[in-house]
């Protein structure tokens, strides 16, 4: 499992290192669109996660992201001053308040999203989910937003989204059903140790795909 982790971790910075280069070499060619912008900080900033805890020599220092992240918020700065903003604006600046760590500004951003385009409750459901760790307003969202939603890879992602809360709710279950009945610590703390790496694995598919679908 621990392999696999790793092997899966390495494709995912290699995925962002490309995602770097290609939305760089887009706004350096003059598309300096503000969604350029954020997939360019989103890859700096996921390129950092991934490559910076352990790497002796990490892709990039936090100096660089944070220079993405004032450049993204200087375009939706002016998409909001020209009255060019629109629901995926609101998503763009919920990504720098969560990587700021302030996560009710960010909710108020992708509650203004979803009152613009009801698309964006896939945003905010897995917002809810993956930061909040709330699993009931995340089902809420990722019903709604199967309701209205049309591409059939969103369609799929959202109906990954909704098994895995499933899966968790089923982990919490047997972990409440051993607790009453295995005296065995060591079986116990597997079971802990199980669904940790499987919801690692989920929120690393979770903002790959996100980023993929995005792109």
């Amino acid at each position: 499992m621990a392999d696999e982790l790793e092997d899966y971790r390495e494709q995912v910075i290699k995925e962002y290192r490309d995602q770097v280069k290609k939305y760089s070499q887009e706004i350096r060619m003059g598309d300096d669109s503000t969604f350029n912008y954020s997939m360019l900080f989103n890859s700096y900033w996921r390129l950092y996660q991934f490559s910076s805890k352990d790497d002796k020599k990490p892709d990039i220092d936090k100096e660089v992201v944070e220079k993405a992240c004032n450049q993204l918020l200087l375009k939706i700065k002016e998409d909001i001053t020209k009255g060019n903003a629109d629901a995926h604006t609101y998503c763009y600046l919920a990504d720098i308040y969560i990587y700021r760590e302030d996560n009710d500004k960010a909710l108020k951003c992708y509650d203004k999203a979803v009152a613009l385009d009801e698309s964006c409750y896939l945003n905010r459901g897995d917002f809810k989910n993956i930061e909040l760790d709330d699993r009931e307003g995340a089902l809420e969202d990722y019903n709604k937003a199967l309701a209205v939603e049309k591409d059939p890879e969103k369609i799929e992602l959202i109906k990954d989204s909704i098994e895995s809360i499933d899966i968790f709710r089923n982990t919490d279950k047997i972990l409440a059903e051993t607790d009453k009945t295995i005296r065995d610590m060591k079986i116990k703390s597997f079971l802990i140790f199980g669904a940790l790496i499987l919801y690692i694995v989920f929120k690393i598919y979770v903002t790959v795909s996100y980023t993929h679908l995005r792109a």
